[in-house]
């Protein structure tokens, strides 16, 4: 199945900045951006369907994915179907619209996207004491119709 990452939502409250073996996201959303590696690289995520929404575990994934749906270099995904997300990781207040990211992302484009987006979403980085940055997503002209642990993800290890 394909879908729009935009459609897909964050079953988390929040998601480390890095992953284990590569670094923070944001580094892989630039060199995916600028072309140095393949979108592909990214292993595919698993959705489940929850209150007629799609959520998925693989967060940072999915960060990444529709940052690079709002810079235009992505329009769909494919997704893996399952039946089942652990009520553990199911931690998001607000129906898995907004992420926030523990620590810089890293990326020179994540910042700016909102001037990139092709479908007026809005997105802010709001730096606290505690390096927060907070990721704010309109989703309200969307239909879902047409869980990511931050400690750890089945498919972190993809290699670059």
């Amino acid at each position: 199945m394909r879908l729009k990452p935009s459609l897909i939502y964050f079953c988390q409250e929040t998601i480390k900045n890095c992953f284990p073996s590569h670094g923070k996201i944001g580094f892989v959303l630039d060199k995916i951006y600028e072309g140095s590696i393949s979108i592909n690289t990214i292993p595919m995520i698993s959705i489940c369907k929850k209150g007629g929404k799609w959520f998925t575990t693989d967060n940072r994934r999915l960060w990444i994915f529709q940052q690079l749906e709002k810079l235009r270099k992505c329009s769909k995904i494919d997704v893996r179907i399952t039946h089942y997300i652990p009520r553990n990781k199911f931690t998001t207040k607000n129906g898995g619209v907004s992420v926030t990211i523990r620590g810089d992302p890293g990326s020179k484009y994540a910042k700016d996207v909102s001037k990139r987006s092709n479908r007026g979403i809005s997105e802010k980085f709001v730096d606290s004491d505690a390096n927060f940055f907070k990721v704010f997503l309109d989703f309200d002209e969307m239909n879902s119709d047409d869980y990511d642990d931050p400690d750890d993800d089945l498919y972190d290890d993809f290699y670059i």
